[in-house]
């Protein structure tokens, strides 16, 4: 129940930052949001509209440097804003009503050259990608991919690693049989040795070989040690 009343107040706090709280006569007490339903619909699709996207719990944003925090959270608020359904207005107010820290004082600074009009949603992407997903931080994360090796790393480290920075290198990885040839070919040469001339093409398939031989290679190191333990001990 608590939960629920905590949950309710976000959502009026929404709203109400909105300007989607109704005043005594049923109209918006903000004239200027009234793009924030289609023609035809009432004060409580709006307010309900909120309420569906603040029941998600989207992230907020602060701004900063790191290109793909900024795209993850992109990614994660699109998937919500198609989840409820919503025109590019509402998505513009929604998620601007997200932005926080520097990337709220951003967003006030920028939607100035809209003049007074509501942006599209294209528009607020374009904007947003122009200061956050910077063309030179796309080029320096390619370099990252091509660089990248396991090295000292653990498969799922590396695995991990691979995932994050192969967006920014599709044209190394346009098949899935790339994809695969890559992610073996930087496997640390302990790994990359048992899968030579495996011919595997497919990439899950070589990810889940080199999880299996990292496991056996740690076995057998774990086998070696407890083996020298004996013997040290009969001495």
């Amino acid at each position: 129940m608590a939960n629920q009343e905590k949950q309710g107040q976000v959502s009026q706090g929404a709203e109400n930052e909105l300007g989607l709280d109704e005043n005594n006569s049923g109209q918006t007490s903000n004239p200027m949001n009234q793009g924030m339903e289609p023609q035809g619909t009432d004060g409580y699709a709006r307010s309900q509209l909120v309420r569906n996207f603040m029941t998600l719990r989207p992230p907020e944003f602060q701004g900063g440097t790191d290109a793909l925090a900024a795209e993850d959270w992109m990614l994660s608020i699109e998937k919500h804003l198609q989840t409820i359904g919503c025109n590019d207005a509402q998505k513009v107010q929604l998620v601007t009503f997200l932005l926080r820290g520097d990337a709220k004082r951003w967003w006030e600074t920028t939607k100035q050259r809209f003049r007074g009009r509501e942006p599209s949603w294209e528009e607020f992407r374009e904007a947003f990608n122009g200061t956050y997903f910077l063309a030179w931080i796309c080029d320096q994360k390619t370099y990252e991919f091509i660089e990248l090796t396991q090295e000292n790393k653990s498969v799922a480290q590396y695995e991990a690693k691979f995932t994050s920075l192969v967006r920014f290198a599709l044209d190394l990885v346009s098949t899935n049989e790339k994809k695969a040839t890559n992610f073996q070919h930087r496997l640390h040469v302990k790994i990359r040795y048992q899968l030579a001339g495996a011919q595997l093409i497919d990439y899950a398939i070589v990810v889940q070989r080199a999880y299996i031989i990292a496991r056996e290679i740690n076995e057998l190191r774990a086998t070696h040690a407890a083996s020298r333990g004996t013997s040290s001990s009969h001495r």
